[in-house]
């Protein structure tokens, strides 16, 4: 495992997918994977994205082929989908908050009414 999170892999020399391997005969499980899916040796501008992030999570239905331009756009989009969904989660709690604090001061409304 690198120190990103994603998983390597030595390969044989005699492997049909050495030619993507790094010097060390090492390869990315992910890029493996996808060039294995595909039955050819990846392009080094070839980017295999993982769509829940998790660069560890290989399984094929996670990974996606993409350019480098594709990547970046994707790269983009889902962190801002994912700033939304926060925003989305801080604003039901606050919105959980005030009905409490509504709750409360009707009650107390109700107490000092009778």
């Amino acid at each position: 495992m690198t120190n990103q999170g994603y998983v390597r892999l030595k390969l044989s020399p005699s492997d049909f997918f050495f030619p993507m391997a790094a010097c060390d005969g090492c390869v990315m499980e992910h890029r493996l994977i996808m060039a294995q899916h595909l039955g050819r040796n990846l392009h080094l501008w070839e980017l295999v994205h993982h769509k829940n992030h998790d660069r560890s999570d290989n399984r094929l239905e996670n990974l996606q082929l993409v350019s480098d331009e594709r990547h970046k756009q994707l790269t983009i989009l889902e962190r801002k989908i994912d700033k939304l969904l926060e925003k989305q989660e801080d604003l039901k709690s606050e919105v959980r908050l005030l009905r409490w604090e509504l709750r409360e001061r009707v009650h107390e409304q109700n107490t000092e009414a009778t």
